[in-house]
This record gives C-alpha cells, sequence and structure tokens, in this order.
C-alpha cells in the first residue's frame, strides 16, 4: 500500500484536489441559492467560474511541477556523465598516479609559494573543467531544480577531492580568489559548508 501511495502520490493528490474542488462548487452553488437569493443560473455561473480559475491555477502549478522534475533527470543524467568523465582522472591526482607525467606545470600557492608539484597541463583542464561543473551544479541547486540531498551528495565529493589533494586544493582557493563572479554565486564557503567528507561521489 505505502508502495502504491509512493508510486501515484502526484496522482492521488490531483484527484483529492479535483474532488475537493467540487465539493466546494457544490456548496458554493448552494450558499449562492439559498443565502444570498441568486438563481440558479446565476449561483451555477458564477460557481464555476470560480471552479475554472482554480482548475487553471492548478493545472498552471502541476505542470510547472512537472518541467521541473523532467528539468532535474535531464541535469541529473547530463552532469553524471561529464563527472564520470572526470573522475578518473581526478582519483588518479588524488592517488599520486599523475606523477610521470612528461609535462608538468609548477603550481603556485595562493601565497604565492610553489612546492616542486607538477601537474600536468591535460589535468589542469580537467580540474578546471571539474571546478566549472560544480558551480553550474550550484547554480541549479539555488533555483531549486537540483533536491537538497542530491545537492550534499555531490558537494561531498567535491569536498573529498578538496581535502584530498593539495594541488587541487590550491587551485581552488586560487580561481576563487581570481575569479569570484565567474562561478554563478558558487564561494569557498559554499563548497565547505558542513564539510565532512569521507569519499567521491558515486
Amino acid at each position: 500500500m505505502k508502495e502504491f501511495v509512493r508510486k501515484y502520490r502526484y496522482g492521488i493528490t490531483m484527484a483529492a484536489l479535483l474532488l475537493g474542488a467540487v465539493a466546494a462548487v457544490v456548496l458554493a452553488i448552494i450558499y449562492l441559492t439559498r443565502y444570498l437569493g441568486l438563481s440558479s443560473n446565476e449561483g451555477c455561473t458564477l460557481a464555476l467560474s470560480g471552479f475554472s480559475a482554480f482548475l487553471a491555477s492548478v493545472y498552471a502549478s502541476y505542470t510547472h511541477k512537472i518541467e521541473k522534475v523532467k528539468l532535474f533527470h535531464e541535469l541529473f543524467k547530463y552532469y553524471n556523465c561529464r563527472y564520470d568523465s572526470y573522475n578518473g582522472i581526478l582519483n588518479s591526482i588524488v592517488k599520486d598516479e599523475d606523477k610521470d607525467e612528461d609535462k608538468g606545470v609548477e603550481l603556485k600557492y595562493s601565497d604565492g609559494s610553489a612546492d616542486g608539484d607538477k601537474l600536468a597541463a591535460s589535468r589542469i583542464k580537467v580540474v578546471d573543467d571539474y571546478f566549472n561543473l560544480c558551480a553550474e551544479e550550484f547554480f541549479y541547486y539555488k533555483q531549486n531544480v537540483i533536491p537538497e540531498d542530491v545537492w550534499k551528495s555531490w558537494r561531498a565529493g567535491m569536498q573529498y577531492f578538496y581535502n584530498k589533494d593539495k594541488r587541487i586544493q590550491d587551485m581552488w582557493d586560487l580561481a576563487f580568489k581570481e575569479n569570484e563572479k565567474s562561478y554563478y554565486g558558487f564561494t569557498i564557503k559554499d563548497l565547505l559548508r558542513d564539510n565532512t567528507p569521507t569519499k567521491s561521489r558515486a
């Protein structure tokens, strides 16, 4: 029974609203004709006009809900595909499997120092692309398209990479510092909120 309710909850909600609206129309007709002295035709016309306006409002709300869910599913699939294309390289950076790359770039940290660690240019591009992906996900989260639980899962994955590798961490710090307005309002505070990462996102 619980599974049935969960699966058809939107349809059940719409049916309940419709039945409630029909009952309201009947009561409105009774009130308008009996207590306000309107004729049956006048009472029916007013009640049905209100009912039509109510249905239009419910339909618009329901359509918006459906479109929002559809957009979320499209974004969820699209973002996970993009993440999958970065995940292997990000994990290889974290595990120091990129040390043998023959073309590296010495990374300058946000305090102006350099520690000699080299990250290949191709790796740097992947990290930059991942930053942009995270900013896009944050934007749609703030637009209430990405649900809270999904965003928290994704953010935990961001925190995992941020905490696991000094090079990624410092690149991100520097990116936020130099391009504060380029990440759709996404800031270091948003990234590190409830910062208790345990693993990369699935």
